[in-house]
């Protein structure tokens, strides 16, 4: 049985999150406790025993331990009707969130002794798997996407949750300056300034592929860049690629990407989000960043 601990009383987010755990079938163990407030570091402890402790911060428990409650319970409750004992949990993620999958998959292995089959790929690609009918547990993508299949019947409602935002980024080589990104003309003028750009191909299903193609034409830059863009697709065996890694080998000045995939990516520097939030951002674009669930 897995039991889960807070400070004080629990927010309504948990008890919901509990209530769902238990409705698929899940044990969970509850209670207030009066225990010693904690760090939020002492939550990535919490898969060493199959006790989780949350604690409050400035009065409040954090986003990042609701999340993370809401993670666990997912990963659980997929699995929670099958017979006792070890089970394998197949994971279909989008790769924004590859690099905290593969931060928390051991410690999650190690303390619930199920083993975790994880499947990297663009959004798109998963939303494809899912509608599919593949034999997954858990799918992590884009929140239109994951709302679109709700819709459809090929996930559950009322068992998602966000986990994440994710901004887009830009990255240059590591050592190379960083250009202005301060405001939609400072972007305009540096993409219109690169020698070459790279970016996920759309037609992988990429999310911030779909994204700068818009953008490009909201400019009206997307004739101009044209000879300089490079689309970059999955290699042979890789099904999410890392645009950083064209931009590592100087195969291209400016990689845009999601910031959390461009930080996977040693020797290259992150420039920062794409664009500020503002007035004139938001009315050319849509939001620069992705809601992961």
């Amino acid at each position: 049985m897995l039991k889960a601990y807070w400070d004080d009383t629990g927010p309504p987010e948990m008890t919901n999150f509990a209530d769902q755990f238990r409705a698929r079938g899940g044990e969970l163990e509850t209670a207030v406790t009066g225990r010693p407030r904690r760090t939020v570091a002492d939550l990535l402890r919490l898969c060493r025993s199959t006790s989780i402790i949350f604690p409050r911060v400035a009065g409040k428990i954090s986003k990042i331990a609701l999340r993370l409650f809401a993670v666990i319970l997912a990963l659980l409750g997929g699995l929670s009707a099958r017979a006792a004992g070890a089970a394998e949990i197949t994971v279909l993620c989008a790769g924004a969130m590859r690099a905290v999958l593969q931060q928390l998959a051991p410690a999650f292995e190690k303390s619930s002794g199920d083993r975790l089959v994880i499947e990297y790929a663009t959004a798109g690609k998963v939303e494809e798997k899912v509608a599919a009918d593949e034999a997954i547990d858990v799918a992590i993508l884009t929140k239109p996407r994951a709302d679109k299949l709700v819709r459809a019947a090929k996930l559950v409602g009322g068992t998602t949750a966000v986990l994440a935002r994710v901004p887009i980024g830009l990255a240059v080589k590591g050592g190379a300056p960083h250009p202005d990104i301060s405001s939609v003309e400072a972007v305009k003028r540096t993409l219109l300034d690169a020698k070459s750009i790279a970016y996920i191909d759309p037609a992988s299903g990429s999310t911030s592929g779909i994204f700068l193609v818009q953008a490009f034409d909201r400019l009206d830059i997307a004739a101009e860049l044209k000879s300089r863009v490079r689309r970059v697709s999955p290699s042979p065996g890789q099904s999410s690629p890392r645009g950083g890694e064209i931009v590592k080998r100087g195969e291209a000045e400016i990689g845009i990407q999601p910031i959390s995939e461009l930080m996977e990516v040693a020797g290259i520097d992150v420039g920062g989000p794409l664009l500020p939030p503002s007035s004139r951002s938001r009315a050319l674009f849509p939001p620069t960043r992705s809601t992961f669930m």
